[in-house]
């Protein structure tokens, strides 16, 4: 089973959710997010904020972790270096999960 924390669970054992638990907790707050912003947000902003834009808004929340590996930002940082030519740990990445 993958482990959203990746590695901390082995120190950490009450760490145990996994990438689902984890992005439906994202998705559940990227939407409190968007209901407080189009709650303050001035009248003709508040309406121009659809029912789409909020499903949009929780779609980004459950995707946002689709391209990591195993291991989440272990799987980056350090076997993805090991992989790519002339990048090495502590680089700035040429990229990274997001742009996979």
């Amino acid at each position: 089973e993958l482990k959203q924390l990746g590695t901390s669970y082995y120190v950490f054992p009450g760490a145990s959710h996994n990438r689902f638990e984890h992005s439906l907790g994202t998705a559940h707050l990227a939407t409190n997010m968007f209901d407080a912003l189009r709650t303050r947000a001035q009248s003709h902003l508040r309406d121009a904020l659809t029912g789409a834009d909020r499903v949009a808004v929780q779609l980004a929340g459950l995707c946002h972790d689709l391209g990591h590996g195993p291991f989440s930002h272990v799987f980056d940082n350090e076997f993805l270096p090991r992989r790519v030519a002339g990048w090495h740990a502590g680089d700035e990445p040429p990229w990274n999960h997001e742009a996979m």
